[in-house]
């Protein structure tokens, strides 16, 4: 876990990220190349709690948003307007998911953590 000084508004504030790398290609089979699994985590003063939950291989990027509430559709619109035109520059293949979870859900980032608590608590 790495902890990320934000400030704003003469305030200091904290992003949470996790790393590991996937050595198994997420389940998709041997032929899934190995990649690098993140989760950020936010607290942002009008929307609440976020949490980016991304996957990174060769010329692939996956990213899951969630939110304890939706996000605005204008915003989800100018999200994924964002990420493809960010992975269009970098001829990259790859989703992006929004998801509504109250409570976050603790993410396992592998196998590993299925005896042990989450690494996001």
């Amino acid at each position: 876990m790495m902890a990320i000084p934000i400030f704003t508004d003469a305030e200091m504030h904290q992003a949470r990220m996790f790393l590991r790398k996937d050595k198994r290609g997420d389940g998709e089979g041997a032929e899934a190349p190995p990649g690098t699994r993140f989760i950020v985590e936010v607290d942002l003063t009008r929307l609440g709690s976020l949490q980016l939950d991304g996957l990174v291989r060769p010329r692939r990027f996956d990213l899951i948003v969630r939110s304890h509430e939706a996000l605005p559709p204008v915003m989800q619109r100018d999200i994924t307007e964002i990420f493809d035109a960010g992975a269009a520059r970098l001829d990259q293949a790859g989703a992006l998911s929004f998801q509504v979870d109250p409570k976050f859900t603790p993410v396992r980032l592998g196998p590993e953590d299925d005896h042990g608590p989450s690494l996001v608590a």
